[in-house]
């Protein structure tokens, strides 16, 4: 007669089901911290995202470049602006002057404009001034426009 000597283990299964929610704890703290849903008001980036848009945005990113749309903060709050010049480029070219003492954008720096020119608070107004990296959230990856159906 043979001796066994083996068992099949069994884990209970509340243990897996702490396991599976502090995975997914994990996941939604990582989701928090790298993605944020945005809603647009005011007039400053029409036509492209009208007001009321719902945007997905991301911390993921590369450098900004030319013609990126960026989140970033500004006095405490939280806008949608376009990169019109990164560091080393000349604002000069399409017109705008440096009001910082150069019209070279200096390193750590974007220069960002509004989509509708004529209603965009911009990198145009010494108030409102140069962007610094640092200051800028992430990028849309998604929109939904209000009213949208499913």
């Amino acid at each position: 007669m043979t001796t066994k000597t083996s068992n099949t283990r069994v884990t209970p299964i509340r243990s897996g089901i702490l396991a599976i929610a502090g995975i997914l704890a994990l996941a939604a703290i990582a989701f928090l911290l790298n993605f944020r849903l945005f809603f647009t008001s005011g007039p400053s980036m029409e036509p492209t995202y009208a007001e009321g848009t719902f945007l997905l945005a991301s911390r993921l990113y590369g450098d900004p470049e030319p013609g990126d749309v960026v989140f970033l903060l500004h006095d405490d709050y939280y806008c949608m602006k376009r990169v019109a010049f990164v560091a080393g480029e000349d604002v000069s070219q399409a017109g705008y002057e440096g009001y910082w003492g150069t019209n070279i954008v200096p390193e750590g720096y974007v220069y960002v404009l509004g989509d509708n020119a004529d209603e965009s608070f911009d990198s145009r107004d010494p108030e409102f001034g140069l962007v610094a990296i640092s200051d800028i959230w992430g990028k849309p990856l998604a929109q939904r426009q209000k009213g949208e159906g499913a």
